[in-house]
């Protein structure tokens, strides 16, 4: 097998080693120094080369990645090895230089430390090749029970590679598993055709849900069919004894039970399972390989190995991102295509509503194998979110805990849902699975919306579990709005809180859209109005103070139309800190003094707190701080009065930061602290950020850099994240500082 290696002159010494060592294990390395005659054809010689030589092997360096002849060289290996359907490039690293992304994925080797290592690992590799497409070469078994002809196939070069290793350089257990539709059957048989060379006896059984006498007497005809009449024992252990006489490949496809991948007999018979269930075969991990769905280069391979139209490529790319690559997916795309002479637009279309049926049948079929498990896969395909909590699963599904737990757990083995997020409990379906149970949910559907709703009347104690379940929620809030449904108002504005809180601003933001749908549609005035304060909220968040103050004056109107005296004081009291943000000090204490009168006139001591608060921030920004701590104190006392958190750390905050004016830096960062444990245990994401910015001002005041830059990166990752670009451009400035 000749073998051409790639490299800059810059890199000679190591690539005259790796000739030598090519060499010496009987193959045939090819370098354009040693082997272009003098006074021929430079450009003709290396693409002669190239395509004579079974694969290539890229030493890759800084040299090589400015080397303009070298990636002419690499880019044209990728290309053969997609025409080829086999691996054949490999990489030996020498330095630090970050590989190109499209070598990310090839055969790699690490000679940054160990460059006499690298060089035998690649030998290594290259024997290994050589021994593949020996075993391709060879004449076919005697006994050979395939029902097969290659066909189109694409990639999978990776899994090849691992095959190969486990099965035929010695005899070994292999189980496939994978999501239905991935190809694990395809790729099962095409392996089994490419290495029939290697063994004296390959057969492939289908098992499915047969039962496992059947599966093996199919075994025993497949065998030697003269062997039919005797006792089915007695005719297993004969069959076994003559496959394991002889070197023998045995491909068991689609196991569904455990006692059926005990037919075949162990050693020198190697043995290729494939499977939905991960855990019906007891292997180690390294020997139970999952097959995904294509790559985006498989894709692409596919379609042209299809002959599809160029034209159809892009939709018909997206359309296959929807079904994770699905393989069978994807056949069923290039069918559907191959004779349609309508436009692109109108069969994708159709592909979307009706042409992967087949697919889906498929899906459905293998979910409803046992009723507690298609109970909650259809409880799954009800939710929104690609990714689900699963205690909110198993609730829509009505099940006990436990046993639900029990069930995703099987589910998981047999690859009909996949696990996310094992500490947290996050699962997903795959998108076709969903789209083949979605259809006839509409009770399942009505029963998401009330576990989603029940959830969040509670939200602010059980935060942590309903932040996982926004997706949901917002589900929820849109079937509401569009029956009119009473309850409509109330799940929104709890989305909303929760999702300001937890700095999900968009998410908050939509919800506030979807109430605004619902009060417009009913001519709910008192409900517009607060909606318009809640957007303001948001809108100010983001920094956009005119549409903010648009709103908040919105609001005033109609609270004044309605006498809405109590919605009114809100309206003064967010006016008033627009109004400070712009420097108009005078006319934003002139509102808070209107609110804190509203506010005595109710008797609503939440909303005089809230304007104690607020008149200290102006206070502090003309000087006068002792006033401003009185005003502090006494939202203190009110606050722990009310149980009010969220505003009892705003006052920590606040007298904090007149401390530290104050040189009173101790006691300032003990309040900073209280202020970070209450919006922690709240789940305050922006008050945690501006108790991070206060702390660490602190430290850059008592010299300690290192903790100020760690506290401000975090304040200022959050703000960024939140989209609060005041904040955002405060916190960027200290750290600046900080720097200087």
């Amino acid at each position: 097998m000749q073998v051409f290696l790639s490299h800059s002159g810059r890199d000679a010494a190591f690539t005259r080693r790796l000739y030598e060592a090519v060499r010496d294990a009987g193959l045939a390395p090819w370098a354009y120094w040693q082997d272009i005659p003098r006074n021929e054809n430079f450009v003709a010689e290396i693409n002669r080369s190239l395509e004579e030589s079974g694969v290539v092997v890229l030493v890759w360096s800084a040299a090589a990645r400015a080397s303009e002849w070298t990636e002419r060289e690499w880019t044209a290996a990728l290309a053969m090895e997609g025409e080829k359907q086999r691996r054949f490039l490999g990489v030996v690293v020498l330095d630090e230089k970050p590989l190109p992304a499209l070598l990310r994925t090839r055969n790699y080797t690490d000679g940054r430390l160990d460059q006499g290592k690298a060089i035998e690992d690649v030998v290594a590799w290259l024997r290994r090749q050589r021994q593949m497409r020996a075993g391709e070469a060879q004449d076919a078994p005697q006994l050979q029970r395939l029902d097969y002809r290659p066909s189109g196939f694409v990639g999978r070069l990776e899994l090849f590679e691992q095959l190969h290793r486990e099965l035929v350089e010695q005899p070994g257990r292999v189980l496939l598993h994978g999501e239905p539709g991935n190809g694990k059957s395809t790729l099962a048989l095409e392996f089994a055709w490419r290495v029939r060379g290697a063994f004296e006896a390959v057969v492939f059984l289908t098992c499915g849900e047969r039962e496992t006498e059947l599966v093996a007497a199919d075994l025993a005809e497949k065998v030697k069919p003269e062997w039919m009449p005797l006792e089915p024992g007695e005719r297993l252990k004969t069959v076994k004894h003559w496959l394991a006489g002889r070197r023998t490949l045995v491909v068991l496809d689609d196991v569904w039970a455990a006692d059926v991948a005990e037919l075949a007999p162990g050693p020198p018979v190697s043995v290729l399972y494939t499977s939905r269930d991960r855990a019906v075969v007891r292997l180690p991990p390294r020997l139970r390989m999952p097959v995904p769905g294509f790559s985006d280069a498989e894709r692409e391979a596919f379609l042209e190995a299809q002959a599809v139209d160029a034209a159809w490529h892009p939709p018909l790319l997206k359309l296959a991102g929807l079904y994770q690559g699905s393989p069978l997916a994807m056949a069923a795309m290039a069918g559907q295509v191959a004779d349609s002479s309508a436009p692109v637009a109108a069969v994708v279309a159709e592909l979307q509503r009706e042409g992967l049926k087949d697919v889906q049948a498929l899906l459905a079929r293998a979910a409803g194998r046992q009723p507690e498990q298609a109970r909650l896969l259809k409880a799954f395909a009800a939710c929104a979110g690609d990714t689900v909590w699963l205690p909110f699963a198993i609730e829509v599904a009505g099940m006990e805990e436990s046993h639900g737990r029990g069930t995703a757990n099987q589910l998981v083995n047999a690859s009909l849902l996949r696990l996310v997020d094992r500490d947290d409990e996050v699962f997903g379906l795959h998108p076709l699975m969903k789209s083949a149970l979605s259809e006839g949910g509409a009770a399942l559907g009505a029963r998401h919306e009330d576990v989603a709703i029940a959830r969040f009347k509670d939200w602010e104690a059980g935060w942590e579990g309903c932040s996982r379940l926004l997706v949901e929620a917002e589900q929820a809030l849109r079937g509401l709005v569009e029956r009119r449904d009473a309850r409509a108002p109330w799940h929104a504005y709890r989305v909303f809180a929760l999702s300001r809180r937890v700095g999900r601003l968009d998410v908050a933001f939509r919800a506030t859209e979807h109430w605004k749908a619902h009060a417009e549609a009913l001519g709910n005035q008192d409900g517009l109005q607060a909606i318009y304060g809640n957007q303001a909220l948001i809108l100010k968040d983001w920094g956009r103070l005119d549409e903010a103050m648009a709103l908040h004056r919105k609001k005033e109107e109609i609270c004044r139309a309605l006498g809405n005296q109590d919605s009114l004081q809100r309206s003064y009291g967010n006016q008033a800190l627009i109004l400070k943000a712009w420097g108009r000090l005078d006319e934003a204490m002139a509102l808070l003094k209107k609110q804190e009168e509203i506010c005595r006139a109710l008797g609503n001591q939440d909303g005089l707190q809230r304007s104690y608060g607020n008149q200290a921030l102006i206070l502090q920004d003309w000087g006068q701080l002792d006033e401003a701590m009185a005003l502090l104190k006494k939202q203190e006392e009110i606050c722990r009065a009310l149980g009010n958190q969220d505003s009892l750390q705003l006052s920590y905050g606040g007298q904090a930061l007149i401390l530290k004016a104050w040189g009173r830096l101790d006691e300032a960062m003990a309040l900073l602290k209280k202020q970070e444990e209450i919006c922690r245990a709240l789940g305050d994401r922006s008050g945690l950020a501006y108790s991070q910015w206060g702390q660490g001002l602190i430290a850059q005041q008592r010299g300690d850099h290192a903790a100020a830059r760690h506290l401000l990166e975090h304040a200022l990752d959050t703000f960024t994240e939140l989209r609060m670009p005041r904040e955002r451009d405060g916190v960027r400035a200290a750290l600046d500082e900080l720097q200087e």
